[in-house]
């Protein structure tokens, strides 16, 4: 039977995806620019531009196109925490029915082996 403590460690896969996605080094590919920092931008322009104040995400641009490698990864993680808790119910929901449908197919085997010993 499946339990919380087999399926915890499998509801942080996709946070470790988000963030790996997020830390890889920009490469070139057919001239086209992939990787790190092009998703970093990417998630500045989509996610928090809709959360913010234009003044504040002004700023925050500024601070961005400013800031080392170290500040935006520590922005990158930061967000990509936030987005990951937003779907966070999801993985739980999901891990919630596999233990359901675990333990039904288990109890459901016992009651079949009991009925074939009676």
């Amino acid at each position: 039977m499946i339990t919380w403590i087999k399926i915890w460690p499998l509801m942080l896969v996709p946070l470790f995806i988000i963030v790996l996605i997020g830390l890889m080094p920009t490469f070139e590919f057919a001239g086209v620019g992939f990787g790190g920092g092009f998703i970093r931008q990417w998630v500045l322009n989509n996610f928090v531009f809709y959360l913010l104040p234009t003044s504040n995400f002004n700023l925050l641009v500024v601070w961005f196109m400013e800031a080392n490698y170290l500040g935006e990864v520590v922005f990158y993680l930061l967000v990509s925490i936030n987005l990951y808790l937003l779907v966070y119910p999801f993985f739980y929901g999901a891990g919630q029915l596999i233990i359901k449908v675990s333990a039904w197919m288990a109890s459901t085997d016992l009651k079949q082996k009991q009925s074939s010993l009676n």
